[in-house]
């Protein structure tokens, strides 16, 4: 008997679709063929004559519709007065007609607008307009609650705070309205404004000055001066105002988020130094609040940094705020405008929802049209006239500097004629004060107009008097720049804004919204949320300098707060009953973490980046999910009493704060287990568990399942990761488990853990860990920083500091949608349907052809498969997936007639055979599990074995299809006993099988025979025998819907515990399929097969108990119960399938018998369908899991015990073998086991252990870490060694070159320094033949340093024993270290260090002449650029003659970092360098008087300063912590004399470090320590003065050492040089960043080298050098590191073109660090590298040196690029030396050869080109690896390239599309060529969607 494979097939296609894990979405667009209206839009009018306009608009319809009459009826509007168009009713196919015709500028679909609201509302899904399901309308806009607002007071009068349609004050209500100036309380309150106070008696004692002067209006009421309190109050609780708009913008119905809500207002802030609120005042607010019976308080209020801490009483929010939330009041506070600078936030306390500021997808784009008719659209706010056509200049001197003058913070107009102009200017601050700045002088100077090109952001204030100042981001000014410079008489036209709502605008965080992490508590996530906060239209005062009829758009997160304080008490309306902490869970873990739009949310800063935690908190707030969270975080008084505990606040403090004695336990609480809707954890070293509870808030009965998106390189588990809720069980609590794979310290990732429930009828027996889809409930954000190496826990135990996760350009990834899950999923309703046709039609369908069928498709199906996986290479991909998932519904088509079919067969036949072909399939399933087993241990090891193994499946599997079908079609039929049966059903009346009687032979009288009885011809229907054997039918499917959801979700489980780790799945399974096998052969025994129809039934529903077993055993069972268990579920399944199998057909004809097994058959296949389809849903996928083994062997340990304890150094070595012999058993032992004993320095010692002993000994008190010992080489200067290039090892390209013998690199630099050690030429042959020049040493001496420090880099000799002051000590040596250099001085020491364009020119010149084969600059200019035809750009133009000479030119990207747009030398000829860090620091220990250690980082080499006074200049006034501003040190008040101070500054660059010292200095301090935002270029301070960084985490933990003691002390020592593991790689924050602004579609900079602290030579004059060597950071550094790479490669491959060289240094470079790490990148904020940071990555010499391809390029494609960008023939030719003449077809800049792809506005398809040339072995095969960026599609054809001896060159084209609908920042991937030699040639990717172009060309 034959047996069919479709198991087999169904297990090989799930291991197979491993390979293809591209998730498929289908879209069905229905097509309609009526006529709807369009407008037809044809830009600026042609005529001045409206009817000309009209009857040209008429004919031109005609032409289209047939004939004027008809153009008359479909016409509706003529648009002739603003510019030239109509509107008509036009079918699909007339409309398309309309967009070919050459005059029509764009066909647009009419779309329907409603009256808009101030939009935030909208946005946030609240309109007035939605359904009832609403959260306004479920509570009735929050009619009841009180929102209180400590602010700057209210302006009664406006018609946001009318009390129509409001109801009585509640009755609760205890607060009053006073009456004050001009502020009756009678008149002035009302229904909605239900409270009134003001406090100044804080602010007065202080000021100790009138608050009302006639500079400055104050009253003494509540009546709001500033503005800002009635913003604030309306924004959160306003009434309905409609046709409200400023000045025009933003136009229609204003309200707060509770429209209902009532008002009670609380004057604590008043009008003086900017508006100042008093803690006292505030406090006295608080007070009040709590009192009058307020549920919600609202504070737009912030500090600065440094933060006080949470029990200092000069925090008056932090303070106030505890004790109203613990009366139930949430407290609602500002995140403060410090962003984008991380470890600014503030208001941090847990007890308070934090709320930082976004963007919503509202724009007011204004244009700028100039006289060659390109428009430009900029944002402004600027709401008068148009600016007609009128002049535009950019300020430009003809000196030195000549765009010094042009910076909008300092313009220099008084030699430039304004009046009446247009003028352009840029600046690099991210700021308002520029513009104000620029457009006062402006105005001054009797211009009309300012376009400011400045660093994107999205918060705009109007200009004084409307005048017209538009932002544009630095692309733009530089467009706007070139055509100044390129035309005498540059015009413009300047167009009021207009508003767009919604798409394609998409939210952003705000550039000045405060960023985590939280630096007093950086476990404590902050901000928690955010909420719109940019260009908020709401009510003001009359006083407001902005204000528009009572009305004002502000921005800010004094904005974002009253946002979510509206949407609290929307909330709270439903939920009166929800703690604070409730709440505040509810809005954080519902939030939009993909912004409503459902597209990554961006955060602006310097440069943008996608926004992650530290940015928003949990997300956009989501006000309707907010209202039912299904699951909430509760917090009450006793967690905040943990967490001021684990703050390590003294009891005092506490008690203080709390009102109620205190005191703390002896061991400290982890700050981890703050039960709070957020994990962070900040040093994450060895495995830690933190626990959390969940209180149900939704349906009492329900089922919570974990699904965990881990942060990159961490691995976390959650237990129980089911949950199970009822009446009775509200709460529950679980352990989140979190270690990480990372061996060095990083930044943070982020990830995050979610609890998802869905209702389901059998949720109650279902427990399994596998994920289901449901609308996620709870999402807890985590944290992740891998351990701080240096051991700063804070204390806690398991280390107290930062947690993160998710890379921002991903997208998460759904396991559970797994596409070989998919397929399951689409084989079986195939199958199920197939099965239901063949069973209702069962008498018309031949057997032997149903069978046979289904054999045919099965070998067709896997056949396929094969050819797929061989067509593909097994690299899967989309296409091939959707051929896989049409094979798999072919083959549960065969599925469907192979089983019914035999099924039926041999029911007529004898039912007992049946069991032949039920254990049949069970040997399938036996033999497939052994096959499994076998391709793991032949294939597991091996590269691609996965892939290997599905192949031999699926091979065997279509082989023995083909054997069943020859032996079905001959052989079967022809048996006796198949003929005996066969003929006895024909003769019972079977239809079925006649076709197959003829077919073997048979001729009988069957139909005759049932002629002559009619009876015979009645048989029972389908319907009659389905209902008869129901209880058959159901029992199968109840027994395999069990089966097939229970069993699956055990094949992944956990391993970590399992000896069989990775084999425990297929060993489960293999014995699962044996049982199976074994116990459908029972029944053959006639006294074991159960034929009792009840007892069938009774037996399969006892089977249900089953599933509290697997629950059980998987809980606390091990392995072998797992098995036992598994083994039992499938001998009970095979059993009873085999017993109803049997005993259902008896008793019924040869027909009804065929019929009753193809519907049994059909019941078993809805089981299986059910049991997948609910395992599909509930089951999460596998966790990969660590085994980790134990070693016994014992190894070298340090066990680091800190400061000593005793001075005599004998005392300790006894102390430390007691030690040691009490964990090995005796002090011989110990003897024997110890190394050393550390007794002078510190405590610790070095011995012998084994893991266990390690274990026992980091328990003991006194021990602070095991350390495991690690070798240490004798290091050199260590870049080049990190690049790998030492000299030392066998093979690299250093050797392979020796060392660049023979290359010169040429620097144009400062001179150099020839007795410098470097410079020595031991050993080196004679000048290369090709040199032309002659020595001269006078004039290139270096005074700078500069240059000698550049060539040293590059080319110096071998220098042994360097170092700066011994830091960094090793060998100084050169890329190229037998190179030759040529230096050619063209940069002098004048201020600044200039270098003359006609010095750079002249250099370039005489370096082509003399015979160099690199040319190294380390200059740059300033923003903006000049072009690269632009004389004044020398560089450009000295680099593109060398290029063409086949000369690299490599220069800096320049200093400007870390904002975008600010890279340099951009032209495509050119290698920019940008600058990274290495893998050195300097840690310098700051350690405390209470015996914290705190590692800083600087270069401070001098003698250690012992225990002395520690100070922070404080001001006892209204801002103490103005005096500690580092660059504004006021030390008056402050006994600095032999006292370190600590400052703090917001000012990334060196300045505030070298003011703080002098200061400190001319005071007689002995120390700085700088908090500052974190980066790694550090420099000496003058006399080496201890200077030492650290980072606001660390200053304020420093600062609250001071603060908690009367006399703090502090020791400084002297920084040492760790080298290696775990100090990470990071983009430079000085280094600048792309996109480039002259031509962003070519990637600038090219490549990151190291350029931070670098050692190398100097010239004496240089006042940080010492010993000839200095220690120096900036691109500068990391330019001549890639000069000496580019020598090494010349030596090598002296044929290679310069952009040769530069694609294989692109192509080849590292992506993650050469630890394999991810590169971060410096900034405000940090964040992950990406193209515009690094370019291709970090160098990597040894892999450029074999590339295998390069994208070449030569003089006539840089010809192709400046055709391209537009530059003019003359222009071009002057640069070129040649006539040239650029193509009537305007080339794309996309298709220049360069290796990066970058596209800066997709919104089309677009197709570019791209050729590579084979370099590496002629007979090779590349085959293309697209990983494109999100949302982007990328299409590469072909995409197979063979080279061989005659083919060296092929061209490729790349298709690229967009799936977004809104304006995006740009998402990042890569294209990259892969061959058998192991080559992998990867561009960068860089696309972002622009559906409004901020840029047209109307030429």
């Amino acid at each position: 008997m034959s047996i069919p494979m479709s198991t087999v097939v169904l297990g090989l296609l799930c291991l197979l679709c491993v390979l293809n894990e591209q998730g498929i979405s289908i879209t069905v667009v229905a097509a309609k063929t009526n006529s709807h209206v369009h407008i037809v839009y044809l830009g600026e009018r042609q005529h001045d004559n409206p009817k000309l306009i009209t009857d040209s608009h008429h004919d031109l319809l005609a032409t289209i519709v047939g004939s004027k009459s008809l153009a008359s009826k479909l016409m509706v509007y003529s648009y002739r007065h603003g510019f030239s168009g109509f509107a008509a009713k036009l079918t699909a196919a007339q409309a398309q007609k309309f967009a070919e015709l050459p005059d029509v500028v764009r066909v647009i679909p009419n779309t329907l607008h409603k009256l808009q609201t101030s939009r935030s509302w909208d946005f946030l899904g609240l309109s007035p307009l939605s359904p009832s399901s609403n959260i306004l309308h479920s509570s009735n806009m929050g009619d009841g609650v009180i929102i209180g607002v400590l602010d700057t007071g209210i302006w009664p009068e406006s018609k946001s705070f009318n009390e129509e349609g409001l109801g009585s004050v509640p009755s609760r209500w205890k607060g009053v309205c006073k009456s004050g100036e001009k502020f009756n309380a009678t008149l002035h309150c009302n229904r909605k404004i239900i409270g009134a106070r003001w406090f100044n008696d804080g602010i007065l004692a202080e000021y100790g000055k009138p608050l009302n002067t006639s500079k400055r209006t104050e009253f003494m009421s509540p009546r709001d001066a500033h503005g800002h309190g009635t913003h604030t109050a309306s924004t959160a609780a306003g009434s309905f105002v409609t046709n409200v708009s400023y000045k025009g913008l933003g136009h229609g119905t204003i309200r707060g988020g509770a429209p209902n809500a009532r008002l009670a207002i609380y004057k604590v802030c008043w009008n003086v130094l900017g508006g100042q609120c008093s803690a006292a005042d505030m406090l006295k607010g608080f007070d009040e609040a709590i009192h009058d019976g307020v549920d919600v308080l609202s504070l737009s209020i912030g500090g600065s940094v440094p933060l006080f801490s949470d029990v200092d009483e000069r925090d008056g929010i932090s303070t106030g705020s505890f004790h109203a939330v613990a009366r139930g009041i949430t407290v609602v506070c500002a995140a403060s405008n410090d962003g984008p600078s991380a470890q600014t936030v503030q208001n941090i306390s847990p007890w308070i929802i934090t709320v930082a500021a976004s963007t919503m997808d509202r724009a007011f784009p204004t244009s700028i049209t100039l006289g060659n008719n390109k428009t430009f659209l900029g944002q402004a706010m600027f709401t008068g006239l148009e600016i007609g056509f009128t002049s535009l200049i950019y300020p430009e001197s003809k000196g030195l500097y000549p765009t010094a003058t042009g910076v909008c913070d300092s313009l220099s107009l008084n030699n430039t004629m304004v009046s009446g102009m247009v003028v352009l200017c840029f600046t690099s601050l991210g700021r308002r004060i520029d513009v104000t700045t620029a457009s006062d002088a402006v105005k001054q100077a009797g211009g009309v107009g300012l376009i400011i090109a400045k660093n994107p952001t999205d918060g705009l204030y109007p200009c004084s008097d409307d005048f017209p100042c538009i932002e544009v981001d630095y692309e733009i000014g530089t467009r706007i720049v070139f055509y100044i410079r390129s035309t005498r008489y540059p015009l413009v036209k300047l167009t009021p804004p207009t508003t767009i709502v919604g798409k394609p605008i998409s939210a952003k965080v705000a550039y000045f919204s405060s960023r985590g992490p939280n630096s007093a508590a950086p476990a404590i996530l902050k901000p928690d949320v955010t909420a719109p906060g940019v260009n908020i239209l709401a009510a003001t005062s009359p006083l407001d300098s902005f204000a528009d009829a009572g009305y004002v758009m502000h921005s800010g997160t004094s904005m974002s707060t009253p946002h979510v304080a509206g949407i609290v008490a929307l909330i709270k309306a439903v939920h009166p009953n929800w703690s604070p902490a409730a709440i505040r869970s509810a809005l954080v873990t519902t939030a939009w973490s993909n912004g409503p739009s459902r597209l990554p949310i961006f955060a602006e800063g310097s440069p943008q980046k996608l926004a992650n935690p530290f940015d928003f908190g949990g997300g956009i707030v989501n006000p309707n999910a907010a209202s039912n969270p299904g699951l909430v975080y509760d917090m009450g008084a006793a967690d905040y009493m943990h967490y001021l505990c684990a703050m390590d606040y003294n009891n005092s403090d506490i008690t203080r704060l709390t009102g109620q004695a205190t005191t703390c336990p002896i061991k400290r609480p982890s700050l981890l287990d703050i039960n709070l809707p957020s994990i962070t954890i900040p040093s994450l070293g060895n495995s830690i568990t933190v626990t959390r509870t969940v209180t149900n808030v939704g349906v009492p009965k329900s089922v919570y399942e974990a699904t965990i998106d881990p942060p990159l390189g961490t691995v976390v588990s959650v237990k129980p990761n089911l949950l199970v809720f009822n009446s009775t069980v509200k709460k529950l609590t679980f352990e989140i488990v979190i270690s990480t794979t990372h061996q060095m310290n990083t930044g943070y990732y982020f990830g995050s853990l979610t609890w998802t429930d869905k209702v389901h009828a059998i949720l109650e027996f279902l427990h399994i860990q596998r994920a289901y889809s449901a609308h996620p409930s709870i999402s807890a954000v985590h944290l992740t920083r891998t351990f701080n190496f240096f051991k700063m826990d804070g204390g806690d135990g398991r280390g107290v500091a930062v947690t993160e996760i998710r890379e921002s350009n991903t997208p998460p990834r759904h396991e559970k949608y797994h596409p070989s899950r998919v397929l399951t999923l689409i084989y079986q309703p195939f199958a199920l349907i197939a099965m239901a046709a063949l069973a209702y039609n069962e008498e018309k369908v031949n057997t032997q052809k149903r069978i046979l069928a289904g054999y045919s498709i099965f070998f067709l199906g896997t056949l396929m498969l094969i050819v797929v996986d061989l067509a593909t290479s097994g690299s899967g991909g989309v296409r091939p997936y959707i051929g896989i998932c049409a094979i798999v519904g072919a083959l549960g088509v065969a599925g469907a007639h192979v089983e019914g079919g035999i099924v039926g067969d041999l029911s007529f036949m004898c039912p007992e055979f049946i069991q032949s072909f039920l254990s049949g399939l069970a040997a399938a399933g036996a033999l497939t599990s052994v096959m499994r087993l076998i391709t793991k241990a032949l294939f597991d090891k091996y590269n691609n074995g996965l892939r290997k193994g599905a192949m031999l499946f699926l091979s065997i599997s279509t082989f023995i299809q083909l054997v069943c079908i020859l032996l079905y079609a001959i052989y079967f039929p022809r048996l006796p006993i198949v003929k005996y049966y066969r003929s006895k059903a024909a003769s019972e009346g079977s239809k079925t099988v006649s076709a197959d009687l003829a077919t073997a032979g048979i001729q009988t009288n069957a139909d005759i025979e049932v002629q002559n009885n009619a009876a015979r011809l009645q048989r029972l229907s389908n319907k009659q025998l389905f209902k008869q054997n129901l209880d058959y039918g159901l029992g199968l499917f109840l027994t395999y819907a069990l089966t097939l959801s229970i069993f699956p979700g055990f094949l992944y489980e956990n391993t970590q515990n399992h000896k069989l780790g990775s084999w425990y799945p297929l060993v489960l399974i293999t014995v699962y399929n044996a049982v199976d096998l074994a116990s459908r052969y029972i029944p053959l025994v006639k006294c074991l097969t159960m034929e009792s129809r009840k007892g069938l039934m009774i037996g399969i529903l006892l089977r249900m108990l089953f599933v509290p077993a697997f629950y059980f055993t998987a809980k606390y069972g091990d392995l072998g119960w797992m098995m036992m268990l598994t083994s039992l579920l499938r001998f009970s399944n095979g059993y009873f399938t085999v017993c109803v199998m049997i005993v259902a057909p008896r008793g019924y004809q040869g027909s009804e018998q065929n019929a009753l097994g193809n519907l049994l058959v059909l019941w078993l296949f809805f089981g299986v369908f059910a049991g997948l389809s609910i395992d599909w849903l509930w089951l999460a996928d596998c966790q990969n899991s660590i085994i980790r083994t134990v070693d016994a062997k014992s190894k070298v340990h340090i066990v680091y015990m800190g400061e000593k304890h005793h001075h005599d150094p004998e005392v300790v070595t006894c102390l430390h073998h007691d030690m040691l012999a009490s964990v090995v058993g005796s002090k011989e032992a110990a003897t024997d086991a110890m190394l050393y004993s550390y007794k002078h320095g510190f405590s610790g010692f070095a011995a012998k252990f084994t893991e266990s002993q390690v274990k026992k000994i980091a328990d003991f008190p006194g021990v602070i870490r095991v350390i495991p010992n690690q070798f240490h080489s004798l290091q050199t200067t260590r870049s080049w060694d990190y690049l790998g290039l030492s000299p030392n090892s066998p093979k690299n390209l250093l050797n392979d070159t020796n060392l660049g013998d023979g290359i010169i690199i040429g620097l144009l630099d400062t001179g150099i320094r020839p007795e410098s050690e470097v410079f020595n030429d031991e050993d080196l042959g004679p000048i290369p033949s090709q040199w032309k020049d002659s020595p001269d040493y006078m004039s290139p001496r270096d005074v700078v340093g500069h240059g000698t420090h550049t060539s040293t880099i590059a080319g110096g000799s071998f220098v042994y024993n360097a170092s700066y002051k011994g830091i960094g000590l090793g060998i100084v040596r050169g890329g190229a270290p037998r190179a030759r250099l040529a230096m050619y001085k063209v940069c002098w020491n004048v201020p600044r260090g200039q270098c003359s364009n006609a010095d750079l020119l002249k250099a370039f010149d005489d370096a082509i002449h003399d015979g160099v084969d690199v040319i190294s600059v380390s200059l740059g200019t300033q923003l903006p650029l000049f072009s690269e035809v632009d004389d004044r750009d020398a560089i450009s133009i000295g680099s593109f003659h060398a290029v063409t000479k086949g000369i690299p030119v490599v220069c800096a990207a320049a200093n400007e970092g870390p904002s975008a747009y600010t890279v340099e030398n951009t032209a495509p000829w050119i290698l920019t360098v940008a600058a990274s860090t290495i893998d050195r620091s300097f840690p310098t220990n700051i350690t405390l008087g209470n015996n914290l250690t705190i590692l800083g980082q600087a270069l401070f080499a001098g003698t250690e300063v012992d225990f002395t006074g520690l100070v922070y200049p404080e001001n006892p006034g209204l801002i103490p912590s103005l005096a500690g501003v580092c660059e504004a040190l006021l030390l008056n008040n402050t006994p600095v004399a032999g006292n370190v101070v600590l400052c703090f500054t917001s000012v990334a660059r060196r300045t505030p470090v070298a003011l703080a010292v002098s200061s400190v200095k001319a005071a007689g301090g002995v120390g700085v320590i700088v908090a500052k935002s974190p980066g790694d270029v550090l420099g000496p301070c003058s006399s080496d003065f201890p200077c030492i960084e650290v980072d606001y985490e660390l200053g304020t933990q420093i600062l609250l050492y001071i603060r908690s003691t009367s006399s703090p002390v502090v020791k400084l020592n002297p920084s040492v040089t760790l080298v290696g593991k775990p100090v990470s790689t990071k983009v430079a924050a000085f280094s600048s960043r792309g996109p480039n602004s002259i031509s962003p579609a070519i990637l600038k900079p090219d490549i990151a080298a190291p350029g931070v602290s670098i050692l190398a030579a100097s010239a004496p004059f240089d006042p940080y050098m010492n010993g000839g060597f200095a220690l120096h950071s900036g691109t500068s550094m990391a330019t001549p590191h890639v000069s000496g790479i580019v020598a090494l490669l010349k030596a090598l491959h002296s044929n290679w073109s310069p952009a040769a060289i530069r694609s294989a240094i692109v192509t080849t470079a590292w992506r993650t660090d050469p630890f394999g790490e991810p590169i971060f990148a410096e900034g405000s904020p940090q964040k992950l590298a990406d193209p515009f940071d690094y370019g291709g990555g970090i160098v990597n010499p040894n892999k450029a040196a074999d590339p295998g391809l390069v994208y070449d390029l030569g003089v006539y494609d840089y010809i192709l690029y400046l055709c391209a960008v537009g530059y003019n023939n003359s222009e071009i030719s002057q640069l070129v030396g040649n006539s040239t003449t650029c193509s009537s077809t305007k080339p794309s800049v996309l298709d220049v050869n360069l290796p990066s792809i970058t596209v800066p506005n997709l919104r089309e398809n677009i197709t570019l080109t791209r050729s590579v040339t084979n370099v590496g072995p002629v007979n090779s095969t590349y085959k293309a690896r697209i990983s494109p960026p999100w949302g982007i599609s990328v299409a590469v054809s072909p995409e197979t390239l063979v080279f061989n001896s005659n083919i060296e060159t092929i061209y490729f084209t790349v298709e690229v599309s967009t799936t977004h609908e809104v304006n995006t920042g740009y998402y990042f991937g890569s294209l990259a060529w892969t061959d058998e030699w192991g080559h992998v040639v990867t561009i960068p990717m860089s696309v972002r969607t622009q559906i409004i172009l901020y840029y047209a060309d109307g030429n």
